[in-house]
């Protein structure tokens, strides 16, 4: 969530507050009252999509995708270097144990699930070279989360995007529904000045400068300038 969307959800909060603050002069029965009404459930629903999209947290799954590879690459070396121990006599079986050229994620997989299968009929020969007794259990431990872990982050990334739609599709309407909004109060408050300053401080949206250098996170579209109420 980029930094103007914060700022225009904290700028609803405002004119909520103003409209609470000044209940005789919007009925709730009015037009202006029925869209302080609006606004408070679109700020309502604003906050709920920023707290799920902050939630979701793709760079937290590539995280956890990323050690879980580590350690599914790591199993695939370490059988494929014992593999070529295993008896000079038989080359075949540095061929069964090779790992991948291009060690892609599904490369990885199957490579794993290859190895799995086949170093079964020489557990032993394996074991005697150093692996741990349990190094099938641990390999099919590991492809078994390097599997979640791919999982776990196309549905972070998916459920990111989701929260990240919803939030803009708030913060179009809560900027819609200000706009509306302004010429009324503007109207009711011709030749108050007081009342009229309080209103401007509340609808404005401080406009928050993007660094160059920032990148959108996964699931963020790229940052755009939203139209502000006058």
């Amino acid at each position: 969530m980029n930094n103007n969307i914060k700022r225009q959800i904290e700028m609803f909060l405002r004119v909520r507050e103003f409209g609470i603050a000044n209940p005789t002069d919007f009925p709730a029965e009015s037009f202006a009252g029925r869209l302080f009404t609006q606004l408070n459930d679109i700020y309502a629903d604003a906050s709920m999509a920023a707290a799920g999209h902050v939630s979701k947290n793709p760079r937290a799954a590539s995280s956890r995708k990323e050690k879980a590879r580590i350690a599914l690459r790591d199993d695939i070396v370490a059988i494929a270097r014992t593999a070529q121990t295993i008896d000079l006599r038989r080359p075949e079986l540095s061929l069964t144990f090779l790992p991948p050229k291009k060690p892609t994620d599904q490369n990885l997989l199957a490579t794993a699930k290859a190895f799995a299968q086949n170093a079964e009929a020489f557990h032993d020969e394996f074991i005697e070279r150093g692996l741990p007794e349990n190094f099938l259990d641990d390999l099919e431990s590991d492809i078994a989360a390097f599997e979640q872990a791919i999982s776990g982050k196309i549905s972070m990334i998916q459920s990111a995007s989701s929260a990240l739609r919803a939030l803009k599709n708030a913060t179009a309407r809560g900027m819609e529904t200000v706009w509306k909004l302004d010429p009324v109060v503007q109207n009711v408050y011709r030749g108050k000045p007081d009342k009229l300053e309080a209103w401007r401080k509340a609808k404005t949206v401080e406009r928050v400068a993007r660094a160059s250098s920032r990148t959108s996170e996964p699931g963020e579209e790229p940052e755009v300038n939203t139209p502000q109420a006058a």
